[in-house]
């Protein structure tokens, strides 16, 4: 009986989800077929039903975390309003729970994984360059309401923003540097000096 492609799907994030923990266990060099096929209970055969490779397995995985940042971010600046957009879709980035830890390490060993790849190199640059633009295009709509200054490239400011995001969650998770609470202060420090718009009266 032919698989309805729904079951189809849910397979391959079954997967890549299974891949995902072992990599957390062992490590991207000792993770192979045949370890996810046995922490699933499953022949290396059912598996290359679904991915014909491991790296395509692990790009497959590499981009449902994306995806599901991106999410995030959409979600959590659709309930705020002004620049508290922008400082939710940065929270958004930060590794405070195990689970958001567990991504952000994960994205890491992909990243490393695309050095001296080409193929996988582009697809990691394209992926950057959708959370920058994400950033970008925000920063654009709240200089049109007048919640960022005008004299601002939304460009630059995104990439210099998802810089310091990124520096911030590797301290997060490699030295629990900082809590959520002190995270939130520098990251609306960050905006309201670097960003938001002076107020009425307020010297520029």
């Amino acid at each position: 009986m032919a698989r309805k492609q729904s079951d189809h799907d849910q397979w391959r994030i079954d997967i890549a989800e299974a891949a995902c923990k072992v990599i957390l266990e062992n490590g991207l060099e000792g993770t192979r077929l045949k370890e996810i096929a046995a922490a699933m209970g499953y022949s290396v055969g059912v598996l290359q039903y679904y991915f014909t490779s491991k790296d395509e397995l692990l790009l497959f995985a590499k981009n449902r975390l994306f995806d599901a940042k991106f999410d995030r971010m959409r979600a959590a600046a659709a309930r705020r309003r002004g620049i508290d957009r922008l400082h939710a879709m940065a929270m958004e980035l930060m590794p405070f729970s195990d689970e958001d830890r567990a991504m952000f390490l994960l994205l890491s060993v992909f990243r490393g994984q695309a050095v001296g790849n080409p193929v996988l190199t582009a697809r990691q640059t394209e992926r950057d360059a959708t959370g920058s633009a994400l950033f970008a295009e925000e920063i654009v709509a709240l200089q049109s309401s007048g919640h960022v200054r005008a004299d601002i490239d939304p460009g630059q400011q995104a990439v210099a923003l998802v810089g310091l995001l990124e520096g911030m969650a590797l301290q997060a998770t490699a030295l629990a540097a900082m809590g959520r609470t002190a995270t939130s202060k520098l990251v609306r420090h960050y905006l309201s000096v670097i960003l938001a718009a002076p107020k009425a009266g307020t010297p520029d």
